[in-house]
């Protein structure tokens, strides 16, 4: 039998540990960015002009992941996706209280960032082809969008 290994992982850090750990195996998308800006500074007497740094945004890795389940195992997916949530979320503990939401720590392949899940889109949409008992046609879509904090 054919193990198969995850190409990722999403892992949220609360303040006492870890609070969930989400081995990726289905990565449809995936982008890397960090948006900077520069600043041309014309010389007297010199033909190009000196590049100066200027400032830069946050780094941002977008996934886009999808989750199968096997015919039995559905509810660990709709369990999954309830957790993907509460990282986009803040916990309201009482009428004054509010926890924000966790750290995370991303991987996908040679991509890795320490952040808070600034987007989260979740969608159905493809139903595989059933074969024989394995699959259950429940296919979820998920998109996030984590944004790096330093501290």
């Amino acid at each position: 039998m054919t193990t198969i290994k995850p190409v990722g992982y999403i892992l949220a850090v609360g303040t006492g540990g870890n609070l969930f750990n989400l081995d990726l195996y289905s990565i449809e998308q995936y982008s890397d960015s960090k948006p900077v800006e520069y600043n041309l500074i014309s010389v007297l007497g010199r033909a190009t002009p000196v590049v100066v740094w200027n400032s830069g945004q946050a780094r941002k890795l977008n996934l886009t992941i999808k989750l199968f389940a096997n015919r039995d195992a559905k509810t660990e997916v709709y369990d999954k996706i309830e957790q993907l949530r509460k990282l986009a979320e803040p916990q309201q503990v009482s009428d004054r209280y509010v926890i924000p939401p966790p750290l995370v720590i991303a991987k996908a392949f040679a991509y890795k960032i320490r952040g808070v899940v600034e987007n989260l889109s979740i969608g159905g949409g493809d139903i595989p082809p059933v074969a024989g008992d394995e699959l259950y046609p429940i296919v979820e879509t998920i998109q996030l969008e984590i944004v790096e904090v330093r501290d």
